[in-house]
């Protein structure tokens, strides 16, 4: 699970919480370069552990949840694909 976000600190304390299989990425969602580089980096860490990448939650200054579409990774050799 990659989390994104401007708070490093933040960040720091919810992957230290979750473990190895979290990863806290700094991300200014208001940036599409800071976007483009949070999902390489993930990407790229993904491949490097092995972990996959199971969906995405998006929820920047979002007050209530919504319905997130589940999608299915093949291979990172591949990409990412939905069912």
């Amino acid at each position: 699970m990659a989390i994104l976000d401007l708070n490093a600190e933040l960040g720091a304390e919810v992957v230290s919480k979750l473990g190895h299989r979290a990863r806290f990425v700094e991300t200014d969602v208001t940036s599409s370069d800071s976007i483009a580089k949070a999902v390489e980096s993930t990407a790229e860490w993904a491949r490097q552990t092995g972990h996959e990448l199971g969906g995405v939650v998006t929820a920047a200054g979002i007050a209530t949840a919504e319905k997130v579409r589940r999608v299915r990774v093949l291979s990172m050799k591949h990409g990412i694909h939905s069912p």
